[in-house]
C-alpha cells in the first residue's frame, strides 16, 4: 500500500466507459452540450506510459501501480494504488514526481532509480513490464460552476514484446468542486447516452492479458 511508502498522497476519482469508436466520444460532447454544460477546446496529446516493477514484483506484491510517463517531451513517475473499476467508477490513491525535460527514457529511469526510489527499492532494479501507447483528445468539463472534470476519448495500444492489442475508452476524471454533482453527472450521462460502464481498465487489461497478475496466497 502506499502508506507504507511514507508518501504524501493525493486522491484520483474517475469513471471509465466501454467505447466503440470516436462517435461515442462524440455523443457524449453532444449530450452534455444540450443541458448547457461548458467544455474547453479539444487538446490532442500523445501519451506513452512505461509501466515498472522489479523481477521480485516489488510493486505489484504491494498493490501498487509504478507508472513512468511521457507527455509533450516532459516526463512524470506516478505510484497508484491498484483497485478494479466498480461500475467503471476508480478511485484510488496516488503520488506523482516531475521530472521536467529529460531527453530519453533511459534518463528519466536512470533518475527514478537512483534518485526518486532508491530508498525505497533498497538495490532492487526497475524494468517494463509493459507499455501504453495513447492518443487521447480531451476537454475539460464544467458540470457546475464550481465542479470541473476532465473529459478524454483514449485511443490506445498496450504492449509487452512482441505482443500487443488496441484498447478504446472514454474517461471522466474529477479535478475539483462537488464529488456529489461528479456523481450525479455520470448518471444523467449515462442513461442519456446508452454507453456502458467499463469492467476493466487499460491496466486491468494489460496484467490480465500478458499474465502479470500478482498470485493471492500460497
Amino acid at each position: 500500500m502506499l502508506a507504507s511508502l511514507r508518501m504524501k498522497q493525493s486522491k484520483e476519482i474517475e469513471f471509465k466507459w466501454q467505447c466503440e469508436s470516436l462517435q461515442d466520444f462524440q455523443k457524449f460532447i453532444k449530450a452534455a452540450h444540450t443541458w448547457g454544460h461548458d467544455f474547453s477546446q479539444t487538446k490532442k496529446v500523445s501519451i506513452h506510459d512505461y509501466y515498472l516493477d522489479t523481477s521480485q514484483r516489488f510493486f505489484g506484491e504491494r498493490h501498487v501501480s509504478c507508472r513512468l510517463r511521457k507527455q509533450d517531451k516532459r516526463w512524470e513517475l506516478t505510484l497508484k494504488s491498484k483497485s478494479k473499476l466498480k461500475r467503471g467508477l476508480a478511485e484510488r490513491l496516488e503520488k506523482t514526481w516531475r521530472l521536467g525535460h529529460l531527453l530519453i527514457f533511459s534518463q528519466a529511469l536512470n533518475h527514478c532509480q537512483n534518485h526518486i526510489l532508491k530508498e525505497t527499492l533498497n538495490s532492487q532494479k526497475l524494468q517494463v513490464i509493459f507499455e501504453i501507447r495513447n492518443k487521447r483528445r480531451m476537454k475539460q468539463l464544467w458540470i457546475t460552476p464550481h465542479t470541473q472534470a476532465a473529459i478524454s476519448f483514449d485511443s490506445v495500444s498496450i504492449s509487452r514484446k512482441s505482443r500487443s492489442f488496441p484498447m478504446l475508452e472514454i474517461e471522466l476524471e474529477f479535478i475539483r468542486g462537488n464529488s456529489a454533482s461528479f456523481l450525479s453527472f455520470i448518471q444523467k450521462i449515462s442513461r442519456l447516452t446508452k454507453l456502458k460502464a467499463a469492467k476493466t481498465s487499460k491496466v486491468e487489461r494489460a496484467l490480465k492479458t500478458f499474465g502479470l497478475r500478482t498470485r493471492k496466497g500460497p
